[in-house]
């Protein structure tokens, strides 16, 4: 793949992190005392990939929701396992990012603010980058032995993606973080034995490409 000029957008990046946390649900999941967590996050993938998607959002409605998951999970369940503390800052990370990046993009709607933004969504891309690390040690930590391979195809592949979508705008093009999009199946060689799908949550209607122009805001 022929990597785009620029940098990683939010979009795509949000998109990933989306992916990994789908990917490291179930470990939540797993513990019965911590299922209201795991579908808090589970939301958490659904207004992940609808922001990447472009598809319109209430704010007002998801900034509530963002608000309860960062504050369930910003002490990170302490005296967990070290892949159950790691995907609850993943989700909170990502919670942080969007609910920075929807911020901003609302207010920034409201005022008609122009100029150069790119500064303006730093914050939320670092947010959603740390997601995206954390989801990585958190996998790292829970995949082992025989089933590592499936861990490394996955994330070539994200990688693969992300690179081929670099773009000069902080947001990036409409993205689609759903199987059906450019990264394909979450687990492309079969998901280890512990996966229950999670996938449904990345399930979004992607709005038609848009021309660059029109992202300006």
């Amino acid at each position: 793949m022929h990597a785009a000029s620029g940098n990683r957008p939010l979009r795509v990046g949000a998109a990933c992190a989306a992916r990994g946390l789908c990917r490291g649900l179930p470990l939540l999941d797993a513990d019965a005392a911590l299922t209201g967590y795991a579908q808090k996050s589970l939301r958490l993938v659904s207004i992940a990939a609808r922001f990447a998607a472009g598809s319109p959002v209430r704010h007002e409605e998801t900034v509530r929701e963002l608000h309860t998951i960062i504050h369930c999970l910003n002490g990170g369940l302490p005296g967990r396992s070290a892949s159950v503390r790691l995907t609850a800052r993943a989700a909170y990370a990502l919670a942080r990012g969007v609910l920075l990046a929807t911020s901003e993009l609302t207010a920034r709607t409201d005022t008609g603010a122009g100029g150069d933004h790119a500064a303006a969504f730093m914050p939320a891309g670092e947010a959603i980058r740390a997601s995206a690390r954390f989801i990585d040690s958190a996998l790292d930590e829970a995949i082992a032995g025989g089933d590592a391979y499936r861990l490394s195809a996955a994330r070539q592949v994200d990688r693969d993606v992300v690179e081929a979508h670099r773009d000069a705008h902080p947001l990036g093009l409409p993205f689609d973080a759903s199987e059906s999009g450019p990264m394909g199946p979450l687990w492309p060689a079969g998901a280890p034995g512990w996966y229950r799908d999670c996938g449904h949550a990345l399930r979004t209607r992607a709005q038609p490409a848009v021309r660059r122009a029109a992202l300006a805001v």
